[in-house]
């Protein structure tokens, strides 16, 4: 099979297959968002847990993956018309997610850098346990 006629392309070009795929998945928007909040706090946990081994382009890695994140909903929050209360949480947690991201990289102690992500990975999981609810 050449790689033109592979499946997934198929997939790819025609709308209604992707829906079927997206379907067959049984996963929600909320719930893939919630995954995704999961798998940054994670990766935060993990340099946690393996701290004197992490280098800082680890670090920087998972930041920027949270922070591409955060950059998604915060910007889907701006864009809600209404500024519904949810909206409004959602800004003021993307800002101080920005920021205590600067912080983090910006800290030149390694040491120091550990316990600023506790907040980061708590408010991911606090909003991921919300998504799957």
């Amino acid at each position: 099979m050449s790689d033109s006629n592979k499946p997934e392309d198929s997939v790819q070009a025609n709308p209604y297959a992707r829906y079927a795929k997206q379907a067959q998945t049984g996963i929600s928007q909320r719930e893939k968002e919630g995954q995704l909040l999961v798998k940054s706090a994670q990766a935060f946990q993990g340099l946690l847990d393996n701290w004197n081994q992490a280098k800082y382009e680890d670090i920087e890695t998972a930041i920027s993956y949270n922070r591409s994140l955060w950059t998604l909903f915060f910007e889907r929050a701006e864009a809600d018309a209404e500024q519904t209360a949810l909206s409004k949480t959602i800004i003021s947690l993307g800002h101080f997610v920005f920021q205590r991201s600067a912080q983090i990289l910006a800290e030149k102690d390694h040491a120091q850098r550990k316990p600023m992500f506790e907040a980061l990975i708590n408010v991911n999981k606090q909003i991921a346990s919300g998504l799957f609810k």
